[in-house]
């Protein structure tokens, strides 16, 4: 599978695209009237050698893009392989292997004039050498990523008004960034991890009952016991891996994230929630040397909090003769309203350092739907 380029900017970049912005002389005077139009437009004049000189003023403090001249699109290899089993019961086990490798995958906002040297601020700049420029220069990385997972099923089929769906995956995502900046240009490698998205184990079921109670039956008991269906989907999750940071003070490496460093092996995780409240050991990180990488990489140490939830819904249909038939459903999304906690803090020196103090960002209370529908 080829993977395209994540944005235009290598079409649509300076000078290719030209911005022109109208500033009003201060906040309580307009910039101009739409009625008397716009002014001729101003243009850059581009040498006759193609080449811009990146020290003018109008280019000193901007953030162009660069385009990497041996550029290529990335590539996806994926791959499966599967066995599946007809159990008793109307049973169907199934298991796989599921993996894939990105190749190339291009991260859309890497700083080519990052600090490269530990301990140089903006000397350790390449363009604040050569040009004496501070501002980013944004341009394409291209990375690899992997996925690897055991994936495995077992499902009773329709039959007989019931219906149960499960399925489990135990999974390793690995990359070098969320789809953005990388987090260390001074050392890249560094910035390897497994990725924000990832976690370990992922359960979910589902089932459907259609009740065989009363199906038959025409008299007003039937009328109000029969023709209910129940369904659910139960899902467990466990939790993304905590993002440790620490201050760049001991870095001084412009636009490279600094780590502590982690005495041992991996925290002691108490699991408490609320501010105050601890959920790992925090006695067991400290500030790197001056001028030095803290011992800890992107993503290589403890979960967060995981989460389950369960949606219900519940329907009752009605008849009426041959042709006419109506349906009320309830549909109740996180049904035992059970909470999803966010990460904890891993600032490394902050107040609230190993403290969850909100929700996940994909959480959501109960919610209770209600419906009707007639067919005919």
């Amino acid at each position: 599978t080829i993977v395209p380029f994540p944005d235009n900017r290598y079409a649509y970049n300076f000078p290719v695209k030209q911005t022109e912005q109208f500033n009003a002389p201060n906040t309580f005077a307009p910039a101009g009237k739409m009625a008397n139009g716009f002014g001729p437009p101003t243009y850059f004049d581009i040498p006759a050698s193609g080449i811009v000189d990146a020290s003018i003023p109008q280019l000193r403090n901007a953030q162009p893009f660069y385009v990497q001249p041996d550029l290529k699109e990335a590539k996806l290899h994926s791959w499966n392989v599967a066995f599946q089993r007809q159990l008793p019961w109307n049973l169907v086990a199934e298991v796989a292997y599921v993996g894939n490798v990105g190749k190339g995958i291009l991260l859309p906002d890497y700083n080519i004039n990052a600090g490269l040297t530990l301990g140089a601020d903006n000397a350790g700049r390449p363009y604040y050498q050569k040009y004496g420029r501070t501002a980013n220069i944004n341009s394409w990385l291209a990375t690899d990523t992997s996925y690897n997972s055991l994936q495995a099923k077992l499902d009773r089929r329709f039959r007989n008004g019931f219906l149960v769906t499960t399925s489990y995956t135990l999974g390793r995502a690995i990359n070098y960034s969320g789809e953005t900046d990388i987090d260390t240009p001074a050392d890249i490698e560094r910035s390897k991890g497994r990725a924000d998205f990832d976690r370990t184990h992922v359960f979910a079921s589902s089932f459907i009952w259609d009740t065989p109670f009363f199906k038959q039956d025409k008299s007003a008991l039937g009328w109000i016991l029969g023709g209910w269906q129940i369904g659910g989907i139960f899902t467990v999750y466990s939790g993304t891996p905590v993002n440790f940071t620490a201050s760049t003070a001991t870095l001084r490496a412009p636009d490279n994230t600094q780590r502590p460093n982690l005495n041992g092996g991996d925290p002691e995780v108490f699991g408490d929630i609320g501010p105050g409240q601890l959920y790992f050991d925090t006695t067991v990180f400290s500030a790197p040397e001056q001028n030095t990488w803290g011992n800890m990489k992107r993503f290589d140490s403890i979960n967060g909090p995981g989460f389950w939830r369960v949606d219900l819904s519940l329907v009752k249909r009605f008849h009426f003769g041959d042709r006419v038939a109506a349906e009320l459903r309830a549909d109740a999304f996180n049904a035992f309203n059970h909470p999803a906690f966010g990460n904890p803090n891993g600032s490394f020196g902050g107040a609230t350092f190993g403290q969850v103090t909100g929700m996940a960002g994909a959480y959501s209370p109960r919610l209770v739907r209600f419906g009707a529908r007639v067919t005919f």
